[in-house]
Formats: C-alpha cells, structure tokens, sequence
C-alpha cells in the first residue's frame, strides 16, 4: 500500500512539473524546487530524496531541488497552505491529509486496505427520518415527506461521492444506501463483510444520523477496525496485540491473522499487577506459539500496571515501539459495567491516536 502510495504522489508530481518546465527554460538562474515532507528517513523520505535527484538530473541543473523534512516548513496544514500558495513546490503526505482540499482523499486507506488484501471495497450509508414533535397530521405529512426527500438526496450524493473517491472504474466496489438507523443498518449489513470499517469522531452522537462504534463492534459480529481523526494510513507494519485472557482476545487474534501475516512485526502484550508476571507470561507464551504455527512471530511483552487505566498504559506501549495498528477484544465486560466503572474499550474508543482492530 506504501507503494502505491508513493508511485500516486510521483506520477501527479511529474505531470506538474512538466506542465511548468517549459516556460522555466527561458530563466538563465537555476529554478529552486522545495520539497517537504512531515517524517525523516522514512519511506516518504527516501522517495523525496530520489524523486529530487532525478528532476535535477533530468533538468540539467536548471532545477535545484532543496529537501525539508520532518515538519522543518510548518505543521502539515501549513505545508498544505504553503503548496496552495506556491512557496512550496511539493509536498509528499499520506492523501488523508488532503481531505479538506478534497474530500475523496478520505477515503484512500480504506480502498488501499481493498488492494492490499484484493478484496471488494462496499460503501455503505444509512439516515433514519426524525420522528416531528408536532400534532397537526396534515402538517406532520408534510414534514416526513420533506425530510424522506432531503435524506434520499443525501444518500444519492454520498454515492455518487463513494464511487469517485473509491476509483469504482479500476477496482470492485459496491454500494449499499438506505434509510434506517445508522448503527442497526451496519450491524445487519455487515453480514456481506469481512471486516467492518468505521471513523471514529469526537462529534456529538446523533442516532438518526451518526454511527455509535461501540453499538456496531457488539452487534455486526464482524471485526471493526476503528480509525481515529486524523489518521491519515494503515500499513499495519508493527501492530500490537492487547491480550487479556478470554474469548474476546481470543476472537480478535483469530481475526487479525490477515494483517499479522503481512505485519513486519507483532507485539503480544498483556497488562497485570505486580506479583502476576508468571502466570501472564505463560498466557503470552502460549499465544506466541499459536501464531507461530500460522508463521507469525510474536514477540511477548509485560506491562506491570502501577497506575493510570490499562487503555493509555496500552496506548504509550504502542506509540514507544511506532506501532500503527492495535489489536484488542471489546466489551470483555458488559458495555453498561464499562459506562459505570469504566473500561478499556471505552477509553480506547474514546482516546487512542491509533487504529483499532476490535472484536466482541
């Protein structure tokens, strides 16, 4: 997915810069090309680092090329702003970050995670109407039939918006629009799925249009991966798996198998109490060997919990090691006992920077 990544970006950067070489020729001084980049000696990196010896070789000198990584013009939005303006000449970032230039580039993980795995990419959007609190029934006819048309026109939009964004003209997709509660309607569509998508918001839930995580995770029956704001790639490259002794763990394992195939790396880790480290060790040990008879190697890892939830002691693991993929079984205990007393799932839900791969 990295790659295609990165032969995307190259080939709309080189059909820009042809567009402009011509009338650059008739300058006498050498044309200073800046390219920047958020990351440092990654795979973004290296492709900038090619990509600027070639277009000075290939321009003969009349185009110098000056690299900045790691952020050195701004934060990712100033570099986007920078590009729009023309004091940067490109900028090489995962496509999710170009949402709010187009909104088609949201959904390019999701249609890069379809390639990977050559699998259909399904679209699926759900409205429900609103119930009017009023009692004139001509009036509250009137207010139904508004309110079916806007929310149909609604759907007929996000498809037309789904196809293009998906590329429907170069890989399979489908589409699945209708009225109905958002979280019902994936949870009974998902029955065509393998693994079930979702964005997490920081949005204020709106049932009649919005989609509750946690209700979708207990009810499809399918793993969920949970992508957080500003997310911007799944390449799954380390993913660590949060291990807690029951069936959820269980089922998430088994589910994640496809991407532990194709991780560089696993992490199995589990959090416990001081005193507890053998018995957790052995729990480890024996998921180690399960994966290796799938040809995965997990390396076992012990959280010793002192304070603070077990949900940021998983997360800072994970951002330590660069992990970009979590692995975790959801609403071990009922999601009313996590509402009370609070929980893992929950606040992962709620707060991890990472995505999430969960199943119940």
């Amino acid at each position: 997915m990295g790659t295609f990544r990165a032969l995307t970006a190259g080939v709309a950067l080189v059909l820009a810069l042809v567009a402009g070489v011509a009338p650059l020729r008739a300058q006498s001084a050498p044309i200073v090309l800046k390219l920047a980049t958020a990351t440092l000696n990654d795979a973004q990196h290296e492709w900038m680092k090619r990509f600027a010896a070639a277009i000075e070789q290939k321009s003969g000198g009349r185009i110098k090329a000056q690299l900045y990584p790691a952020s050195q013009l701004g934060a990712i939005p100033r570099m986007i702003e920078g590009t729009q303006l023309g004091s940067i000449q490109v900028f090489i970032s995962p496509p999710e970050f170009f949402v709010g230039v187009d909104q088609r580039f949201e959904l390019m993980s999701a249609a890069g995670l379809a390639d990977k795995f050559t699998a259909i990419l399904i679209g699926m959007s759900a409205l429900e109407v609103r119930p009017p609190f009023v009692t004139d029934v001509v009036f509250v006819q009137e207010l139904v039939d508004a309110d079916l048309k806007e929310r149909r026109a609604k759907l007929a939009a996000t498809e037309t918006w789904f196809r293009a964004a998906a590329g429907a003209d170069r890989r399979k997709v489908a589409w699945r629009g209708m009225l109905d509660l958002p979280t019902e309607a994936l949870a009974r569509e998902a029955r065509c799925a393998d693994l079930v998508v979702v964005r997490r918001t920081r949005r204020a839930m709106d049932v009649y249009s919005a989609l509750d995580p946690g209700g979708a995770i207990l009810k499809a029956g399918r793993p969920v991966l949970v992508v957080p704001d500003g997310v911007t790639s799944l390449r799954a490259e380390h993913v660590v798996i949060g291990w807690k002794d029951g069936r959820e763990a269980r089922r998430a394992v088994q589910d994640a198998l496809p991407f532990l195939h194709e991780a560089a790396r696993v992490t199995i880790a589990e959090i416990c109490g001081s005193g507890e480290e053998e018995a957790v060790r052995a729990h480890l040990d024996d998921v180690a060997h399960y994966l290796t008879r799938h040809r995965i190697n997990g390396g076992p890892r012990i959280i010793v919990h002192h304070k603070g939830s077990g949900a940021a002691a998983l997360i800072r693991l994970a951002q330590e090691e660069a992990a970009d993929l979590l692995v975790v079984g959801a609403y071990g205990h009922s999601r009313l006992g996590e509402w009370i007393f609070g929980g893992i799932t929950r606040e992962l839900l709620a707060t991890s920077p990472i995505c999430c791969l969960m199943s119940h």
